[in-house]
């Protein structure tokens, strides 16, 4: 989005601000003040004027009332602390908040959303500047031109790009933590505890992470003689402290090193050294490495002396941990194909060469399509008292360029859309039918009020209206949609779609994160989407509402990690423990095979599944209804002993995989009614369909959710609890491998390379740090660069050169 807007662009831009959840504000043009006295109370009662009229030119910059939002505003001109602060807010707060720029300057302000309540404005003031949080009845300046001439920019994107909704949700309690340590690195007066207070974090709590020989070491390598640093002081003394677990040693340690400081003051290092037992939690993570970092930085070439080797000469390393590079996430189970039946699984392996795509990306769209094209004809029975639609809810993960589009493009390219003509079967003819009707209906209409005009004017009785039976225009009958309105979806599944619609979404993240921005009920509906249970949607254009026998649909859609985080950012209410989740690996080589997938094999094969329809209601009259297929009687005992497990492994889990154990049942029923249709439609033969879900389908189904579903959403669950350092660590890493750098230069990373994530100083020291503890890097000490001191880590040999 451009900064530089004309008249009309404004007025589109505040249209589109009200749209994604925000309140525009009107500023005044060149200025970030608003004209209007009553600017709070206008923006949140009334929408923007229509895009079509151009805003006054007088006030084309745009703020952005803040009611609910707790915007991060960093009034601090030192560029090193005021990029530490915005480091922290990311690190604090959550790192896909939007930030809002602009050049030559390095303040900045970052948008959240308040996670409950209407929160007001706080403040923290100090020698190097201010950092407030904004809030209720307070705007931020969005869009426009600074009054110094420069044009407000936005990074990744702006708000009306970002809905409001999508933004990270903070509590108070990670706002009031965070302005204490941006507090710290402004200057400002550290609050005192009251004496006597304590938190829980005695320091006998906290165990020594570093040998007290070698913090000595360290603290009489960094000298302690120049102008007065609160900043630093802290830092070291937030090392040490977490280097020797609060000890009195090391308190001894640090209180020796502040003393050389001409301006030492006993009392505040008492206060300071009971402020990190007491809050030792709530610090900025600086562990031990920061400590020998500085001493290296101060004395190149030092070394810890629990190291020290005088015949070892260079610096010897350690192995590198090459986790990083994959942030630890857990390495991903095989897709077990032979649970898909002979035929299914030379398909899918077949379908995944032609692609040059992991067969997960093709097996796990299968399962969906195939559990849509089921649908309401066929629910599986566990017992009298527990059914289950068979919906598949699929969520792909892989890097851009790992081949999870193609993959799917061999069910969802070539196999679905000659499924999906096959159902329009006489639909053209019934339309032509219903046009016609229309038409005459029409006629009547219009002759109707001919005829009451000429009885008005004969002063006569008028006629009745001609009978309302015109029925609503017939919906071609479909499979795959992509509009996922509320409104849309009930109406296809209430008329075109009995049986269940396939989402298909290339980018699952952007439908999730957006669920709730045009409609409140947005994320409930999908929630309800999962169970098949009637549904009734309300109208606002009309007053019948739309009416949903059984709300069921399934979803295939795909990824990529870096989105995980986002989509999980908020609290668990289910929705996310209804997918299903498929990461792979890359393909180690990337080949091309000649061998086409057999499509028209697997166009027919699903047909069958096309054909089953729904049975006879209880009575004449009714409804059709699903017909139920039970479980064998083996398959139930082994059911229960399934879902004890389950049960077992719920209660040891937490967060979302905890959520994801409790579906799990369900999901072993569905897959079973899914895999045993696969292996019913994949046979030749005029069998027919199977009236019982048998004890190798279901004992299929417990395999693939137990070994390859349940591990599977461990490793996405896991990557998305990662830490923005882990992840820009991994970024680093793989830069490190790409470009065979024996040396990381911070200014020649944050000026040159600008890796994503890695845009200052603060960022690219803390994934550093992260990677200096996997034995990646080592502080190699400072240079001159431009006149200035350089920071630099080296890169261990064998990173480069890893064992075999």
């Amino acid at each position: 989005m451009s900064p530089h807007l004309t008249a009309q662009d404004v007025a589109a831009l505040r249209c589109q601000l009200w749209d994604a959840g925000f309140r525009p504000v009107a500023l005044k043009t060149g200025d970030k003040m608003p004209l209007i006295r009553e600017w709070p109370d206008r923006a949140r009662r009334d929408p923007p004027a229509d895009a079509d009229s151009p805003a006054r030119p007088d006030m084309l910059n745009t703020g952005i009332l803040c009611d609910g939002l707790r915007v991060v505003d960093i009034d601090v001109d030192d560029k090193q602390r005021a990029g530490a602060i915005e480091a922290l807010a990311l690190e604090k707060l959550g790192s896909d908040a939007p930030i809002r720029w602009r050049n030559n300057s390095p303040r900045v302000a970052l948008l959240y959303r308040a996670a409950h309540g209407e929160p007001r404005k706080l403040s923290r003031n100090g020698e190097f500047g201010k950092v407030e949080i904004l809030g209720h009845g307070n705007q931020v300046f969005a869009f426009g031109t600074h009054p110094s001439g420069a044009a407000l920019q936005w990074h990744p994107e702006p708000p009306g790009i970002i809905t409001r909704s999508a933004l990270p949700a903070v509590s108070e309690e990670q706002i009031s933590t965070f302005l204490d340590a941006a507090g710290a690195l402004i200057g400002a007066q550290p609050a005192t505890p009251p004496p006597g207070a304590d938190d829980g974090h005695a320091s006998s709590r906290h165990g020594p992470s570093a040998d007290i020989g070698d913090v000595v070491a360290a603290l009489h390598a960094i000298p302690n003689n120049g102008p007065p640093d609160w900043e630093h002081w802290n830092k070291i003394g937030l090392a040490v402290f977490a280097a020797t677990g609060g000890s009195l040693p090391g308190k001894a340690a640090w209180l020796a090193w502040s003393e050389k400081h001409p301006n030492h003051n006993p009392a505040a290092c008492e206060e300071r050294w009971a402020h990190y037992d007491r809050h030792a939690d709530r610090e900025p993570k600086i562990g031990a490495g920061t400590l020998f970092h500085l001493a290296a930085q101060a004395q190149p070439g030092w070394r810890r002396p629990s190291e020290q080797n005088p015949d070892a000469g260079p610096l010897e390393w350690g192995i590198p941990d090459m986790t990083v590079l994959r942030l630890g996430r857990r390495a991903p189970p095989a897709l077990p194909q032979d649970v898909f039946g002979p035929e299914w699984a030379g398909w899918i392996v077949s379908a995944a060469e032609a692609a040059a795509a992991p067969p997960d990306y093709v097996g796990l769209p299968l399962l969906a399509g195939a559990s849509a094209l089921i649908g309401h004809a066929r629910w599986p029975q566990a017992t009298p008292g527990w059914i289950e639609p068979p919906h598949i809810w699929a969520a792909s993960v892989g890097d851009s360029g790992s081949a999870k589009s193609p993959g799917a493009d061999s069910l969802l390219r070539d196999v679905l859309p000659i499924i999906e003509q096959r159902m329009l079967g006489d639909f053209p003819e019934k339309l032509r039918e219903w046009k016609v009707t229309a038409e005459i209906h029409g006629a009547a209409q219009e002759q109707w009020k001919a005829d009451v005009r000429t009885a008005q004017n004969k002063k006569l009785a008028p006629p009745l209206p001609p009978a309302e039976n015109l029925s609503p225009e017939p919906q071609a009958p479909r499979l795959r949609q992509s509009d996922v309105t509320v409104e849309k979806v009930a109406t296809l599944l209430a008329t075109a779609a009995p049986k269940g619609l396939l989402i298909v979404r290339d980018e699952l993240a952007g439908w999730l994160l957006g669920l709730s921005a045009y409609n409140d009920a947005g994320r409930a509906f999908w929630i309800e989407a999962y169970g098949g249970r009637p549904y009734r949607v309300e109208r606002q254009k009309t007053p019948e509402p739309i009416i949903v026998p059984r709300l069921a649909v399934a979803v295939t859609g795909t990824t990529q990690p870096e989105r995980l985080a986002q989509m999980f950012r908020d609290s668990d209410d289910g929705l996310l423990g209804r997918f299903v989740w498929g990461w792979p690996d890359p393909l180690p080589v990337f080949r091309l095979s000649q061998t086409s997938p057999a499509s028209e094999w697997a166009i027919e094969a699903l047909d069958r599944l096309r054909l089953l329809d729904l049975g006879p209601g209880s009575e004449p009259n009714d409804p059709p209804r699903p017909i139920m297929v039970p479980l064998s009687p083996t398959a139930v005992a082994m059911m229960e002993e399934f879902g004890q497990d389950m049960q077992r492994r719920q209660q040891e889990a937490g967060g979302l995989l905890r959520s994801a154990f409790g579906k799990a049942r369900g999901l072993a029923l569905r897959l079973s009614l899914v895999l045993e249709m696969l292996l019913w439609c994949g046979r030749n033969g005029m069998e027919p369909p199977p009236a019982q879900i048998g004890d190798r389908a279901f004992g299929n189904a417990c395999d693939l959710v137990a070994d390859y579903f349940m591990p599977m959403a461990e490793r996405v669950f896991g990557d998305a609890a990662a830490t923005q350092a882990e992840r820009n660590a991994a970024t680093l890493a793989r830069w490190i491998i790409r470009e065979r750098a024996k040396e990381v230069h911070v200014r020649t990373l944050q000026r040159n390379v600008r890796l994503p994530g890695l845009n200052t100083a603060g960022l690219i020291h803390a994934a550093a740090e992260v990677l200096t503890e996997a034995d990646w890097l080592a502080a190699a000490g400072r240079g001159k660069e431009a006149g200035r001191p350089r920071a630099a880590y080296t890169v261990n040999p064998a990173v480069l050169e890893p064992a075999a």
